[in-house]
């Protein structure tokens, strides 16, 4: 019995007589995912950290549904704008596992903002109450922080000099 699996030549082979046949069509797709690439490219340029939400929230997707239109076109549907964005949406609906990842990451730094807080808010209650040494120099060193006539040198120095703060270190 023969195997269907295909090997790389006969797929690539496939997917060129698929392209030659319907050049307009593939050509209409390229460009699109050319013109919305050249889009988020333009404004990355201008506002890097627009990246962040252009990226997963609008390229990723796009290039998902164009390869949805050409797997469908290649079963027989044709190409059109409506299945194109069906199939944009599918990613978002359907396929949301995609960004189970992004919430866990977010999730973890949300853990970690309010472990850290909780913490230093705890030391901090402690250290205000059990050593007025570290609650002295504490006030100093916010004091020198306000005044702009302390230059940077004198903060790092005070820090290096004070007792109770290397004692944290």
């Amino acid at each position: 019995m023969k195997s269907k699996i295909k090997t790389p030549k006969q797929i690539r082979q496939e997917s060129l007589k698929i392209i030659k046949d319907n050049k307009g069509k593939c050509f209409a797709l390229c460009f699109s995912f050319f013109i919305l690439s050249s889009i988020v490219t333009a404004l990355a340029f201008f506002f890097p950290i627009s990246l962040f939400l252009t990226i997963p929230f609008l390229l990723l997707p796009f290039a998902f549904s164009i390869q949805h239109s050409v797997a469908a076109f290649d079963e027989g549907e044709g190409i059109s704008n409506r299945n194109t964005w069906l199939y944009f949406r599918d990613y978002f609906t359907s396929f949301f596992g995609v960004y189970r990842v992004f919430i866990s990451v977010l999730k973890t730094a949300l853990v970690f903002i309010a472990t850290a807080m909780t913490c230093s808010m705890i030391f901090s209650f402690i250290a205000f109450y059990a050593y007025p040494a570290f609650n002295a120099d504490l006030e100093t060193f916010a004091s020198m922080l306000y005044d702009e006539t302390v230059s940077a040198e004198a903060i790092s120095a005070f820090l290096l000099s004070s007792e109770p703060i290397q004692n944290l270190l």
